[in-house]
């Protein structure tokens, strides 16, 4: 039905005609504003399109549907050992390739179940063709409507028909002299066939017409005995005679209320009512408005649930690149940081005289070349330089304020140098270092206070154990 507070525009195009009335939303059925109806005349459908909206007022449109006469379709019944609507799309165009007079790829399908069959599903095909409904898309864009919806003329009344109850009936849906009959059976629509053309019957023709809904019924794969006693519902005038073997009953459907009926007439506004009042998602019917030919209105054109959905998505997104950015620029600032800190203790590591080109590589350019320094010293009985330092680290106490500035090693002996606070923790350095197994002795080689600051700097040798 209609979206939001818009109009919705219903229009049908059959025979010598165009009909249109328009729909304001309103509870529980959409409320009619206008009609109009505009003959052909051998005119072009673009200039009857056009006076068809002067007539209809400027009231603005944001749903267009259109219903087209069933004489511009060709339909086709179809069993298929399958029920899935992709398979069935997929193997529809290979099906009918045989059965229609044109290429297939001229023509655009559509199908609706049409009932059960062991196994599988009988199909009711609906065939357009394209070139016709390429015209009918630029007539309506140059008067500025956009359809939302193409369909067959009558289907949707007979779809309101089966949803108020009625499970098995004949539809002879008439209009100036041009019948369609539709056939419902066990809840679907089984089939679909214009009958009679022309401005008014002529003598004998209703017996010709009763022959035709005998011989379309008998012919339909669905056949059953139940239909020679269905009703047959009539939507419009019925030029059949009592004496039939259906049960004739007027259109139990409503017309839509107000009093734009006179116009159009009762039976054409019900059709076009019927197309006002579908629900928007309701499956299994007949559109042709998809494809190459589906509306590609804006994302907030239909408003609703689909802007909110389109927002929602929209803040998803934004939050997300929020929450990147925010963890990107946090990484940079800790990667600044590391870089800062391999910088310094570089420099407090490299000798005054190094370059520092990239600290992370020197820094392991230097621990490899200890590594292996370590790894001759240890070849003749003496203790790795990396073990050494790792004593050296152990021993030293980590409450006593002691920092190193230079580690020098060779065959005779280690040399240390640092500073600290106060005399006494040079006295203890030395005693713990003394107590571990890698030095036979430990000697304070000087200890003198800095001439800038209060702490002391103090020089240590260190003899390995042999």
């Amino acid at each position: 039905m209609t979206r939001g507070n818009s109009n919705l525009l219903c229009m049908e195009i059959a025979g010598d005609t165009v009909a249109a009335a328009l729909f304001a939303p309103a509870a529980p059925q959409p409320r009619p504003l206008a009609a109009a109806v505009v003959a052909r005349d051998g005119r072009p459908l673009s200039q009857c399109l056009a006076e068809l909206r002067r007539r209809l007022g400027q009231a603005p449109v944001e749903r267009c549907l259109v219903a087209l006469g069933a004489e511009r379709f060709s339909f086709r019944t179809v069993s298929l050992p399958f029920a899935e609507p992709r398979k069935i799309a997929m193997v529809l165009p290979m099906e009918l390739a045989e059965q229609v007079p044109q290429a297939i790829d001229e023509l655009l399908i559509d199908f609706t179940l049409a009932g059960a069959a062991d196994p599988g599903v009988t199909v009711l095909a609906a065939l357009l063709p394209r070139l016709l409904l390429a015209e009918l898309h630029e007539a309506l864009a140059e008067v500025g409507w956009r359809p939302s919806s193409i369909t067959v003329a009558g289907f949707d009344l007979a779809r309101s028909l089966l949803s108020r109850g009625e499970r098995d009936f004949l539809l002879l849906d008439g209009e100036a002299g041009r019948f369609t009959l539709i056939l419902a059976h066990e809840g679907r629509v089984a089939g679909i066939r214009p009958l009679f053309a022309g401005a008014a019957l002529a003598a004998g023709a209703e017996a010709e017409l009763t022959d035709e809904i005998r011989r379309t019924v008998l012919a339909s794969p669905l056949a059953d005995p139940a239909f020679s006693g269905m009703s047959l519902l009539h939507n419009g005038h019925c030029p059949l005679a009592a004496a039939v073997p259906w049960h004739l009953r007027p259109c139990p459907a409503a017309a839509a209320p107000g009093e734009i009926s006179g116009e159009l007439g009762e039976a054409r506004l019900r059709r076009l009512f019927a197309m006002a009042a579908r629900p928007p998602r309701e499956g299994q019917r007949l559109e042709f408005c998809r494809g190459e030919f589906a509306p590609r209105p804006s994302l907030w054109r239909g408003g609703g649930r689909r802007g909110w959905a389109v927002l929602a998505m929209a803040l998803v997104a934004l939050v997300a690149a929020g929450l990147f950015g925010y963890d990107y620029f946090r990484l940079v600032a800790q990667r600044d940081d590391l870089q800062r800190r391999l910088a310094a203790t570089f420099a407090e590591t490299a000798p005054p005289g190094s370059r520092m080109v990239d600290p992370v590589r020197q820094l392991q350019v230097m621990i490899r070349e200890l590594e292996t320094a370590g790894a001759r010293g240890g070849a003749s009985g003496q203790a790795a330089v990396v073990d050494v330092l790792a004593e050296i680290s152990l021993r030293i106490p980590a409450q006593l304020e002691v920092r190193v500035a230079r580690f020098a090693a060779d065959g005779e002996m280690y040399l240390l140098k640092g500073s600290t606070g106060d005399y006494n923790t040079v006295e203890a350095v030395r005693a713990a270092l003394e107590r571990s197994p890698l030095f036979s002795a430990v000697s304070i080689a000087a200890a003198t206070r800095e001439e800038r600051g209060p702490r002391v700097g103090f020089e240590m040798k260190l003899f390995p154990a042999r």
